[in-house]
């Protein structure tokens, strides 16, 4: 893997390490700064989760931006324990808590006291459970009312519409990737013609 570095904010330029042989295709540095760039407005003070986290590089790209808090889950032992290595070489430590475990099962451990405002989630290309973690945060109390789901994809898998009280808002393309964003606001009424 390439040289993985926080590309803004605070720590921008900090390097994060990955585990040798540790099987991760990490968000690029253009999609991030794309997600940050369509996100900046949100960002500060906000809680954010970062799914299927790999090395925590979007996680800790929003802390560096000025997320309050960033909550990461991983399946792999391996992956969660270079997430933690990251938080501390970082600094962010006591602002980063990591979860290791599958998904959408570990989403039971994730604590919802203060619910998160951005929930973004790159799951392994073909991941077959992805429709079942969509599926979960549909119905999740974790993600606040006024909260927004990104989820990161190739451009030749189609997103669901619907999942659970969530609604595909709009995709970015980025090449062969796609960023389709989903919130649970009403939909504005629909103007009546005169």
């Amino acid at each position: 893997m390439g040289n993985l570095r926080v590309i803004g904010g605070e720590k921008r330029g900090f390097s994060l390490a990955s585990p040798p042989g540790f099987d991760v295709r990490p968000t690029s540095a253009r999609v991030r700064e794309a997600l940050f760039d369509i996100l900046a407005g949100e960002i500060p003070g906000a809680g954010f989760l970062e799914l299927y986290a790999g090395t925590g590089a979007v996680g800790i790209e929003a802390l560096s931006r000025g997320a309050r808090r960033c909550v990461f889950v991983e399946a792999s032992h391996r992956g969660a324990r270079a997430i933690r290595d990251n938080l501390e070489a970082c600094g962010f430590r006591a602002s980063g808590r990591v979860i290791a475990g599958p998904l959408p099962a570990a989403l039971r451990r994730v604590p919802t006291g203060e619910a998160f405002d951005i929930a973004f989630l790159d799951p392994p290309y073909g991941d077959r459970g992805t429709a079942a973690t969509l599926d979960a945060l549909g119905g999740w109390e974790g993600l606040s009312r006024e909260g927004r789901l990104v989820l990161e994809h190739r451009k030749s898998w189609e997103p669901p519409r619907h999942a659970g009280t969530l609604v595909l808002r709009r995709s970015v393309r980025y090449g062969d990737t796609v960023l389709s964003f989903y919130d649970r606001r009403e939909r504005p009424a629909a103007r009546r013609k005169v």
